[in-house]
């Protein structure tokens, strides 16, 4: 399952940007939906954080011929960036002086 979620983020979130999925992890928050904190790596070696929030949306397409329509739900759209930072920023933070 994780594969295909994989998959899934990096065709409809990561490639568009010029980025690479390297690594991703559920994580639990107050929202509804499924949300993931992502490690992308661009193409210049730029590591990017962020979190992604993908809730199933209820939109349905149709599909088959007339006679037979049959309704399928499309979940390209349900993946969105909320947060995004570097890692140079993040280890800005990080190496603050512990005496100050």
């Amino acid at each position: 399952m994780s594969s295909l979620l994989r998959e899934e983020m990096q065709r409809v979130l990561f490639r568009p940007a010029k980025h690479r999925l390297v690594e991703f992890i559920e994580i639990e928050e107050p929202l509804p939906g499924r949300h993931f904190l992502c490690v992308s790596v661009g193409r210049k070696k730029v590591v990017q954080l962020s979190i992604v929030h993908c809730q199933i949306s209820k939109t349905t397409q149709k599909s088959g011929s007339k006679k037979l329509q049959t309704q399928r739900s499309s979940i390209q759209e349900c993946y969105k960036k909320i947060e995004i930072w570097s890692l140079n920023d993040l280890t800005l933070v990080d190496g603050r002086d512990p005496d100050v």
